[in-house]
């Protein structure tokens, strides 16, 4: 793969955030005094989903791709 000569890690970060996956639930979790509570699973991450690495690089050889022709 291309894609490490001509991508810097920023640029994969940025690709990674781009093709995470959002999820739309609740999820349980414990309280600062130990109690259940539910938060949606967005609030749990800064970007508010899952990383999805085989997704940001095909993003990112795709782009790669496209620059070099």
């Amino acid at each position: 793969m291309g894609i490490w000569t001509s991508n810097s890690l920023k640029s994969l970060n940025q690709y990674r955030k781009k093709t995470g996956v959002q999820y739309n639930i609740e999820v349980s979790m414990k309280d600062s005094s130990d109690n259940n509570i539910k938060i949606p699973f967005n609030e749990l991450s800064k970007t508010g989903s899952v990383v999805n690495v085989y997704n940001a690089l095909v993003l990112a050889e795709s782009l790669s791709t496209n620059s070099t022709n």
